[in-house]
């Protein structure tokens, strides 16, 4: 109940008073987070009662749903989709998505495949509502910084997808790029690997910059449009962990390009993202 007055209380607030930038940022972001515990219980409540009614636990469409509308009830951001996202349910995929900030959540819960199961860094699962959510829902934590972990971690849902013909999803950048330049971080390995150690399909989505619509170092936070284009998969069938250099290279190219493709050119202000040379960023992915 409190929670429910307090949402009506902050869209009053923002309709009354959320006359500048800042006071539309602060109120739009307090209405962001807080939708997220109202999502997130929706879900587990779903995903408890599923199985009771002989379905199965499939959680992450609920969330995504009830996120999304959510989101266009009370933000003032819409969502385009670009491309076939009618993804093939038959087969086990690696989705993989470029992850800029907090807006993400919004995007992806437009595009987010029926079957698949979210692979994320450990430190999520203690987060109060998400992370009670994403260990109820099944999905995958990996503790990135014990190698000998990750590797197991990754070959055992490798063997999973295939066995269960699910997917998963990913950030292959490995952390929120925050970029303002229609740019992207290097890809980390993990994706590529259990993609070819699984021979499955690797399925690329690339967002649209946020930059005309969210910032947080400026304290933006306007309406706008995402656009979310859906790129056609690509095979792994055939290749082994010598092709996965190549592989990342021309997924890197192929997503950077359509980043800059879907997104409004770079604001004036705009900084570059400060990228390592390709020997650092090699060695820290992994």
């Amino acid at each position: 109940m409190n929670t429910i007055l307090l949402f009506i209380l902050l869209i009053l607030f923002g309709f009354l008073f959320a006359t500048t930038p800042q006071t539309r940022f602060v109120v739009r972001m307090a209405v962001l987070i807080l939708l997220i515990p109202v999502a997130t219980t929706y879900a587990m409540i779903a995903c408890i009662v599923m199985p009771l009614i002989g379905m199965d636990r499939d959680g992450n469409p609920q969330l995504a749903w009830a996120y999304k509308h959510l989101c266009n009830w009370f933000l003032p951001i819409r969502v385009e989709l670009v491309g076939n996202t009618e993804f093939d349910e038959r087969r086990p995929a690696v989705f993989i998505c470029n992850h800029q900030s907090e807006m993400d959540f919004v995007a992806m819960s437009n595009a987010f495949p029926k079957k698949a199961v979210i692979l994320a860094k450990e430190s999520i699962k203690y987060i109060p509502f998400m992370g009670w959510y994403m260990s109820l829902a099944g999905n995958v934590f990996i503790n990135r910084s014990n190698r000998g972990s990750a590797i197991e971690t990754m070959s055992k849902v490798a063997k999973t997808l295939k066995e269960k013909k699910v997917g998963v999803f990913m950030f292959p950048e490995g952390t929120r790029s925050r970029q303002t330049t229609n740019e992207m971080l290097p890809l980390k390995k993990g994706a590529f690997v259990l993609a070819i150690q699984g021979q499955i399909p690797i399925q690329p989505m690339v967002v649209s910059s946020y930059h005309s619509l969210y910032n947080i170092k400026n304290l933006l936070f306007e309406g706008g449009v995402i656009r979310i284009k859906v790129l056609p998969p690509i095979e792994t069938k055939g290749l082994t962990m010598d092709d996965m250099d190549q592989l990342i290279a021309s997924t890197s190219k192929l997503m950077s390009d359509t980043l800059v493709e879907i997104s409004e050119p770079a604001p004036t202000w705009a900084k570059p993202l400060k990228i390592k040379d390709s020997g650092s960023s090699k060695k820290k992915a992994e």
